[in-house]
């Protein structure tokens, strides 16, 4: 069976880098009356279009993000208490399930591209967005989550950068052998 070319991943990792600069940036400074619909909205897009900037979609990933925005929208609506816990454990999951996806898309990319650095650049941002939304003094698990998170995002930037400059040098080695 022929899949549906959805387009190119460059161009999906470009929307979703500017979904997660809105998120990051923009959200927190707007009034508080549009915050709850808008914070809805826009990780909904960040999800759809992190979905869509993966060269490989399985099925299971299709159906925990349509779990996702169906529990995350109902329980917003009907604010219901039960739901809305389900919803932030769903919403968890396909948060951890997109950025370990792109990573690994990352990291097996067989040359560096604009996107490939895009992808790069929206993951490191989307491990932004999880620690940003843990207040830390809460909890000791959440404390220790936050410095995971924070942790993380240390070896990401070493980690990726180190694979980005490598694949580039072979990249170039090779030009320069032929």
């Amino acid at each position: 069976m022929k899949r549906f070319n959805y387009g190119s991943t460059a161009l999906w990792n470009t929307i979703l880098l500017f979904a997660v600069i809105f998120a990051v940036f923009v959200l927190p400074i707007l009034p508080s009356g549009w915050l709850k619909t808008l914070f809805r909205t826009v990780y909904t897009l960040i999800y759809f279009y992190a979905i869509l900037s993966l060269e490989k979609r399985k099925n299971a990933l299709i159906i925990l993000l349509v779990s996702t925005f169906m529990t995350e929208w109902i329980s917003g609506i009907l604010n219901l208490p039960g739901l809305l816990t389900l919803a932030k454990f769903i919403n968890i999951l396909l948060f951890f399930v997109i950025v370990v996806s792109l990573i690994r898309q990352i990291a097996t990319a067989r040359k560096v591209s604009a996107g490939v650095i895009l992808g790069s650049l929206a993951g490191y941002l989307l491990l932004g967005l999880g620690y940003g939304d843990i207040v830390v003094l809460l909890k000791p698990y959440t404390r220790s989550l936050a410095t995971l998170i924070a942790v993380t995002g240390q070896f990401y930037i070493a980690i990726i950068v180190a694979l980005l400059v490598g694949k580039f040098s072979a990249q170039n080695v090779n030009f320069s052998d032929e």
